[in-house]
């Protein structure tokens, strides 16, 4: 699991952990979410903002 949690500790945690825990899961979601919806808006308006974007992402 993600930041070096393991499900099987997750009972041990105090309620403010899972609190904590449970607000880092929902902004990293949210995050990959937003990289998504980046991905397909720059896919879909194609040429150099396209062949840009990859170049960004790949150097």
């Amino acid at each position: 699991m993600a930041n070096g949690h393991q499900f099987s500790e997750l009972g041990h945690y105090t309620a403010r952990q899972l609190i904590l825990f449970y607000e880092k899961s929902l902004l990293r979601a949210r995050r990959e979410r937003a990289a998504r919806a980046t991905d397909c808006a720059v896919g879909f308006s194609g040429g150099s903002d396209l062949t840009n974007y990859i170049k960004d992402l790949t150097d």
